[in-house]
């Protein structure tokens, strides 16, 4: 399987960054691309999960 996100970056530093959920979905840690880099290196991303649904 094989996916590509143009404006998300993944943020997966733990195992808890990516899990299945119990509605049978795929969520995993991102950060959006324009809030990679910050002004100075102590700021950090705020991650957000997406939801990837297997057809």
């Amino acid at each position: 399987m094989t996916a590509s996100f143009s404006k998300w970056f993944p943020s997966i530093k733990n195992p808890d960054d990516i899990f299945w959920g119990n509605d049978g979905n795929l969520y995993v840690a991102v950060v959006h691309i324009k809030a990679m880099w910050g002004e100075s290196q102590q700021e950090k991303p705020k991650k957000q999960y997406i939801r990837i649904k297997l057809i």
